[in-house]
């Protein structure tokens, strides 16, 4: 182990990796063990509540959200957790060698740098065991709802709000500058027995948007005017489509912003400040090469940027490109 730390009431154990980088760039991110009991987790603490509230509603028809804020960082977590997944076991993405000159200035990069093999390792095991203790905690919602008889009523959306960069490009966290898939590629699973079948993987690209309508439709209801998601219940119905594109739009600071399109072989992301990028997805699934300025590329390239145009036109997002 490595030095101790305090942070709360509970005590941080770094690896020694770790802490060499940590205190060679005076960071204060956390990636150790602690010794908080992990029933004195958020995470815990928030699904108990959430069992709880159901416990209140399960007469009539209710709407929850619980937002587990693991494996965010601090990434800090107790045993069993903290040893499930053994470090030198642990694979490191391939495209770690390859970056845009652009998240070379980001602390991202800089402390995925100085961490190397040794140290990613630490962090994603951390980081795994962080996602085993999610998983246990969604296990306890879904006995809840079993345990309630709410099971077959009840449609469960599993989601995350962003993803992490977990070593690709030799970044952790998600303060990197490009869009890459690592940070925008999230799970998204959904559960309602009997309507939908278990194990279906469709291969339709989704966003976030897309939740809302389909709650909705799930509810008999039509969608608002507005709405920019459409519903994805005719998918996990069995239908797929393989042309749909997703966006996604990041605020760089007061002025600056990225909007980005991504079919399933393609992504293009316009960056304000100049650095767009132009992947292709189908032969270059770890973003190593980016064809921004590959005279190849120029008919692709152009008609997504003009299928981003649109979709910002006819979403009013009060930007143009």
């Amino acid at each position: 182990g490595g030095r101790n730390r305090k942070r709360g009431n509970f005590n941080l154990t770094y690896a020694p990796v770790v802490r060499k980088a940590l205190d060679k760039l005076e960071s204060g991110v956390v990636i150790a063990k602690t010794d908080r009991p992990n029933q004195h987790t958020q995470e815990t603490w928030l699904t108990n509540l959430a069992i709880q509230q159901m416990e209140k509603m399960a007469a009539k028809p209710f709407f929850l959200t619980v937002s587990l804020p693991a494996p965010h960082a601090p990434w800090a977590i107790n045993d069993p957790y903290y040893s499930m997944y053994e470090r030198a076991r642990i694979p490191l993405p391939e495209n770690r060698r390859f970056v845009e000159p652009v998240d070379r200035r980001t602390d991202a990069w800089i402390l995925g740098q100085a961490l190397g093999d040794e140290g990613l390792r630490e962090y994603l095991g951390v980081y795994y065991g962080m996602c085993s203790m999610v998983d246990w905690n969604v296990g306890r919602l879904l006995d809840a709802l079993k345990r309630l008889d709410l099971e077959r009523n009840t449609l469960t959306i599993f989601v995350a709000d962003h993803g992490d960069m977990q070593a690709g490009h030799s970044m952790y966290g998600k303060t990197n500058f490009s869009i890459y898939e690592e940070t925008t590629r999230i799970p998204m699973l959904m559960r309602l027995p009997g309507k939908i079948p278990a194990g279906r993987v469709v291969d339709t690209q989704a966003g976030l948007a897309d939740i809302r309508p389909t709650i909705l439709d799930y509810l008999d209801f039509p969608a608002p005017a507005g709405v920019h998601g459409q519903s994805l219940r005719r998918y996990m119905d069995g239908k797929e489509d393989l042309t749909r594109p997703v966006f996604v739009e990041r605020a760089r600071g007061r002025d600056g912003f990225q909007r980005a399109i991504r079919t399933i072989g393609w992504k293009y992301v316009y960056s304000s400040s100049g650095e767009s990028q132009l992947y292709n997805l189908e032969k270059d699934p770890g973003e190593t090469r980016n064809l921004i300025s590959d005279a190849a590329s120029t008919a692709i390239r152009k008609k997504l940027r003009a299928d981003l145009a649109g979709w910002m036109k006819q979403t009013g997002a009060g930007r143009t490109i």
